[in-house]
């Protein structure tokens, strides 16, 4: 009796075993997915994986799951996801995506945005009718239906949001929810703020602010314009 019951624990740490590695190996597995690449980028640029180590990225660098995007005050980037998502992450700012997907059931990207500005024009996951593209700042959860939009962070706490049409042409919409509070962002001429203090707030968008989301249009088109086969070739080279 007593060998059976040390088989029978034998086969259970085997199967634990078994299974803590299987998980490990599915995590590192998704943990080193490659979701993007470095499309434009002036200065330096770096990345911190999940692991916490930094690197310095180079023009046509792949972006992986996880990965934060770090800009300085003389130094901006462009990332291209697999999506055709295009993110424009300016001076003294940061970006990261925390799940990506467009091969399940569901397609999502989920990104986050802790500091600074960043310009977004959405790609298929926004587009579709059962795709979610959500993006967290540190005052509100963006849910984008197909814009471009432009996100600030401001150094007083208060976080802003405006949309414009994307590169065809088309205007979707931002669901915008903070503490409990949500409202839906579809007018260009608008932008949503969101402060600690005095909750969601609306106000007109700027002249500059207005010309800035035109003049984006030349950097968001040539980063789309750039293909897998360039950036494999550059790579290569």
């Amino acid at each position: 009796m007593n060998n059976i019951n040390i088989l029978f624990k034998k086969i259970y740490l085997l199967l634990i075993l078994t299974f803590s590695f299987f998980l490990i190996l599915v995590n590192t597995s998704h943990s080193a997915e490659k979701i993007g690449s470095i499309v434009n980028l002036k200065n330096e640029v770096y990345a911190l994986n999940i692991d916490g180590e930094k690197r310095l990225l180079d023009l046509y660098d792949e972006i992986l799951l996880g990965d934060e995007i770090l800009t300085n005050e003389l130094s901006t980037a462009t990332v291209q996801y697999n999506d055709s998502s295009t993110i424009i992450i300016k001076q003294s700012s940061s970006f990261k995506v925390t799940d990506f997907n467009i091969t399940g059931l569901k397609d999502v990207f989920f990104g986050r945005v802790d500091k600074g500005s960043v310009i977004i024009e959405s790609g298929k996951i926004a587009k579709k009718t059962d795709g979610s593209m959500i993006i967290e700042l540190p005052t509100m959860t963006l849910e984008v239906k197909g814009t471009r939009f432009n996100i600030e962070n401001n150094p007083d706490g208060t976080s802003e949001v405006s949309l414009s049409e994307d590169s065809f042409g088309n205007v979707g919409t931002i669901n915008i929810a903070s503490d409990g509070e949500v409202k839906t962002l579809f007018d260009t001429e608008q932008v949503i703020s969101v402060s600690t203090e005095t909750g969601i707030s609306e106000r007109p968008k700027t002249d500059d602010e207005k010309k800035e989301l035109v003049d984006v249009s030349n950097d968001l088109i040539e980063a789309s314009s750039i293909d897998e086969n360039a950036i494999q070739q550059n790579l290569e080279e």
